[in-house]
């Protein structure tokens, strides 16, 4: 039997079909060669006409079954999209060593888009910020847009990222044209998960940030020139403003956010670098009014900082606490551009519990920030640039129970309560300094049209403090004065206060003690309470040396002040709408003279060594009482004017008080007196005290005797009434003398022998016991008697000596406290008080 005969296939058929595949194989094959270079430069030709920019690509790598998409090489150059100039990395705006995307298809038979993957290795973008701080566009050039005809939304994109990742990132703000860098961040990698956008909500699922570093030039933060910053603040023209759009507030959330070790550069002005390192962790965080927690922590060299709370963006609300350690305030001040003070050292340390509310519109939460917690700041050292203030201190420890700031506008004023206030060792220095000469300048031309007069501001009230204690140990206050010569030095050591319940702008303050030590021995008390700016003070200023303002009284008086010390005792009384202070001041061992002669005396009517030997006790002290008391009818007179005039009062009243003893204050005029006390009177031609001079002799002892500064001069006094005294005594001493008598030829032969022989045996002291007739005879010899100075210095002399022995042998006043001389005038003795050093 043949076996079957089967047909054979054509041939011709089989090869035809292997050529088909094979040419279409080939142009795949092909189409794939050539597909990447055409993409590539397609991008880079459109991408470079809407950038304005050249853009070059490297490379373009396909996968299509997998879905992948890989560019390499990608860089963003300078201007001009036609360019084929050489560009380098210094031109280059964008830089990026690959950029990939891996897409899944399926999705797209749905609608949807769907990215597996989106991963950027080494990407580098550089913004270019002009000299007026605006940033240069990166688009330089861009298309206008084909209007397309408008279409019902559709509900927006449907879009999912599965996940985006940065490695090696890089972004850089530098300064044009001298392109000097400003900032730079940089990060390991970024990682941001789960991204999708679905009928318009936006959600974000993971984002992971790993080493990011910030490095930043803040003395080029604020490189803006003054003629752009001009043009920058100048008013806009009237146009009308934008309608506000009401929207609704974003609905985006993302589960979970962790920046973990992102580390920072800070470089200061001077130069000094900060290093940083920030961790942020959040958890179902979005942008409405829900809110989320929050856990911020940032750590530098030697500072830690943490705020941990939860936080809702819209309205802006917290509630949290924020702790920080170490923090360095030296470092803080210097990133302003000019701070108010130069601070050479000081940490901080604190944690506050923070409410902060802001844009809410519910009278149950007002908008503002309640704050609670501790802070201290320690080894501070500050000064303000001119040197004239500085201010040093060991601890400074805050209890803050509450504080209230209201941030809604309505006027309301801030609530400070500290439970606690404790400075330890602060020291306060002050220098007052001639002010600097003004310099000459062009005056500014006038405006050609008025500037708009701003708004008024309503003005914030006062905030009100309340301090429960409050405590200063150990501190110091220096003060010095270069405006006059010489400079005035002088300063408070072991300064102490204590307080209790302390209210502002009340002016409550209870169980207040002040205590301080100065130069040499002075001491410093303060003591007492106030309720509503009333109530009563204790001060006690304790030998306080007076040589050290020696400037300030050059500059209010005549006087120099040599030496000497102040004691002060005041009991201050205020009220509402009064001040009273009874006061005591006490100067000892003072020694002042005058700058220029005869001031003191000009202004008080006593000389100055006079009035200082008036006014000293016993003890070598000056004690005045000055009162001063001012009620609301004085409020426009100064506290120093009334002080004045109350010093000058007590003055008058002290050099009074004395010279009363005399029984008279003699020639009062004005405020002035005269130290022109009334002369003890003296018979014509007696050398010896009455009743009534006795009596002027003892006022002048006990006088004396109060004031051991005082030095009296008794000047005797003769004058032509003592005439016919002296020419009796003259005639009397002749007849003794047996000499022939002026003027006897006149009387008889007898009469002149009976009266020469009556006058031999006649006292001179005594001529009044003479008979009747040679008391006649006597009389009509005297006045041929001529009677010279000499004899009526002789009187005066004998005058003084008389007063002078009552006091020192009848008083025991010491010699030395009395000067007798001699001069013309009523019959007595005058008394000139003055200074032991004349």
């Amino acid at each position: 039997m043949a076996a079957p005969d089967f047909p054979r296939p054509a041939a011709p058929r089989s090869r035809r079909r292997l050529a088909i595949a094979l040419v279409v194989l080939g142009v795949l094959v092909a189409v794939r060669v050539s597909l990447p270079e055409v993409l590539r430069r397609v991008i880079e030709s459109k991408a470079s006409t809407a950038l304005g920019r050249q853009v070059r690509l490297d490379d373009v790598d396909l996968g299509l079954v997998a879905g992948r998409v890989l560019l390499k090489g990608l860089a963003v150059g300078g201007p001009g999209a036609d360019s084929r100039a050489a560009q380098g990395p210094a031109s280059e705006v964008v830089r990026c060593q690959s950029a990939g995307a891996q897409i899944a298809w399926l999705p797209l038979l749905h609608g949807r888009i769907h990215l597996r993957e989106i991963a950027l290795v080494s990407p580098m973008l550089r913004l270019d910020r002009n000299p007026d701080g605006g940033l240069a566009p990166l688009v330089l050039a861009p298309s206008t847009p084909e209007t397309a005809p408008e279409k019902e939304s559709g509900g927006g994109v449907d879009l999912a990222i599965d996940r985006l990742a940065l490695d090696a990132a890089q972004l850089r703000l530098v300064s044009v044209p001298d392109g000097a860098p400003i900032a730079e961040l940089r990060f390991e990698q970024l990682v941001v998960g789960d991204l999708s956008m679905h009928q318009g909500v936006f959600g974000v699922g993971d984002v992971a940030l790993r080493g990011p570093e910030l490095q930043v030039q803040s003395d080029r933060l604020a490189a803006q020139k003054p003629e752009q910053q001009a043009v920058a603040s100048a008013a806009p023209s009237q146009a009308p403003a934008p309608p506000e759009v009401a929207t609704e507030p974003p609905k985006d959330r993302v589960k979970d956010l962790h920046i973990q070790g992102a580390r920072f550069v800070w470089r200061l002005p001077d130069g000094e670098a900060v290093n940083a390192e920030l961790d942020v962790h959040a958890q179902d965080l979005g942008l409405g009014a829900a809110q989320f927690p929050l856990e911020v922590r940032l750590t530098t060299d030697d500072a830690k900082l943490a705020l941990e709370g939860k936080l809702a963006p819209q309205p802006l609300r917290f509630d949290g606490s924020f702790k920080w350690e170490g923090v360095r305030l030296d470092r803080i001040v210097k990133l302003a551009p000019e701070p108010p003070v130069k601070i050479a050292s000081g940490r901080s340390d604190g944690s506050l519990e923070i409410a902060l509310r802001l844009g809410s519109k519910s009278p149950d939460e007002p908008a503002g920030v309640h704050l609670q917690g501790d802070l201290r700041v320690r080894e501070l050292d500050l000064a303000t640039p001119d040197g004239a203030l500085s201010l040093r201190w060991k601890d400074l420890a805050l209890a803050l129970g509450e504080l209230e700031l209201p941030l809604d506008g309505a006027g309301a004023a801030p609530e400070v309560h500290l439970t606690k206030v404790a400075l330890e060792a602060p020291q306060l220095e002050f220098t007052l300094q001639p002010a600097p000469a003004a310099k000459t300048t062009a005056p500014a031309p006038a405006a050609e049209t008025p500037a708009p007069a701003a708004p008024e501001e309503k003005a914030t009230p006062p905030p009100h403090v309340q301090v429960d204690a409050l405590e200063l140990t150990d501190g110091a206050i220096r003060f010095r004065d270069t405006t006059v010569r010489p400079p005035v030095d002088t300063s408070l050591r072991d300064l102490r206060i204590r307080a209790q319940n302390v209210r502002w702008p009340e002016r409550d303050v209870s169980n207040l003690v002040l205590t301080a030590k100065g130069q040499h021995a002075a001491s410093l008390e303060l003591k007492g309470s106030l309720k509503g700016g009333a109530g009563n003070l204790g001060l006690e200023l304790r030998e306080l040396p007076l040589a050290t303002f020696d400037p300030y009284a050059a500059k209010a008086s005549g006087l120099a002040i040599e030496q000497g010390r102040l004691t002060l005792r005041s009991q201050v009384a205020l009220g509402a709408d009064r001040m009273g202070a009874k006061s005591t001041v006490s100067l000892h061992e003072l020694r002042v003279s005058e700058r220029e002669s005869g001031w003191f005396q000009q202004s008080f009517g006593v000389p100055l060594d006079v009035a200082i030997a008036l006014l000293q006790d016993l003890h070598g002290d000056i004690t005045l009482p000055v009162d001063v008391e001012q009620g609301a009818d004085g409020t426009q007179v100064g506290i120093a004017a009334a002080v004045t005039a109350a010093l000058r009062q007590a003055l008058m009243g002290a050099l009074a008080a004395p010279l009363k003893l005399l029984g008279t204050v003699a020639s009062s005029a004005g405020s002035a007196f005269s130290t022109g006390v009334d002369a003890i009177p003296m018979d014509p031609g007696e050398d010896e005290p009455g009743a009534e001079g006795d009596d002027r002799i003892g006022a002048l002892a006990d006088l004396l005797r109060s004031r051991p500064g005082l030095h009296v001069a008794l000047v005797g006094r003769a004058d032509a009434s003592d005439d016919p005294a002296l020419a009796r005594r003259d005639l009397i001493a002749r007849a003794k003398a047996g000499q022939e008598l002026p003027g006897a030829d006149e009387l008889g032969f007898f009469e002149r022998r009976r009266v020469k022989s009556a006058l031999a045996e006649a006292d001179p002291e005594q001529p009044d016991s003479l008979d009747a007739e040679t008391r006649s005879a006597l009389d009509r010899l005297a006045g041929h008697v001529q009677v010279g100075d000499s004899a009526r210095q002789a009187l005066a002399q004998a005058r003084a000596k008389s007063v002078a022995q009552s006091l020192q042998q009848d008083h025991d006043i010491p010699a030395d406290s009395v000067t007798i001389e001699s001069g013309a005038g009523a019959p007595g003795v005058a008394i000139e008080l003055r200074g032991s050093n004349q």
